[in-house]
């Protein structure tokens, strides 16, 4: 199954409305034109706290499945209240994995885990971990959240064997 993958990104400064207006109005059109909600939205955890217009939209949208770039912090009391309550409204939230680390509590707050191998696109993390030996740490440490393995995949055979080494999905997107 093919989703499609929704990011609200503010790179400039000053023109966080002109964004927020963009994002609304793609993902409402897109729910509109294929009456589903089966797709990705990526957002910063700042843009839920410092945005309630963002979070609104999500709870009315409830995409089946929202990514949060970079770190949760768990003592963040109006991100998690706002993660548990995307989660009850039927959202599947994910965290990005640069490197290989116990989530600690924040595992309670996701159900799965993006594993970005090295040769992904953005930052990794500081540790060269080779994407397979990622997905087998994270599959051991977490054995029933979902996996998503991302970054460096280019082939069927590399599919096949994030697979087989305990992703659930598989993320390609720089070989289109």
């Amino acid at each position: 199954m093919l989703y499609c993958y929704i990011v609200l990104y503010n790179y400039i400064p000053g023109h966080w409305q002109k964004h927020f207006d963009t994002f609304k109005h793609e993902l409402t059109s897109y729910v509109n034109l294929t009456k589903s909600t089966n797709l990705v939205v990526g957002i910063k955890p700042e843009v839920l706290t410092n945005h309630p217009e963002v979070s609104a939209l999500l709870l009315k949208l409830k995409p089946k499945h929202i990514e949060i770039f970079d770190t949760i912090d768990p003592t963040d009391r109006k991100l998690t209240t706002t993660l548990t309550l995307l989660r009850k409204s039927g959202c599947a939230i994910f965290t990005k994995a640069l490197g290989v680390k116990s989530l600690g509590p924040v595992a309670d707050l996701v159900d799965g885990i993006v594993v970005k191998g090295p040769d992904a696109a953005a930052r990794v993390g500081i540790t060269r971990i080779e994407l397979l030996d990622k997905i087998s740490m994270y599959k051991e440490m977490y054995p029933d959240k979902i996996l998503i393995a991302s970054g460096g995949i280019s082939t069927s055979q590399d599919i096949v064997e994030c697979l087989q080494a305990g992703a659930s999905l598989v993320s390609i997107g720089t070989m289109f």
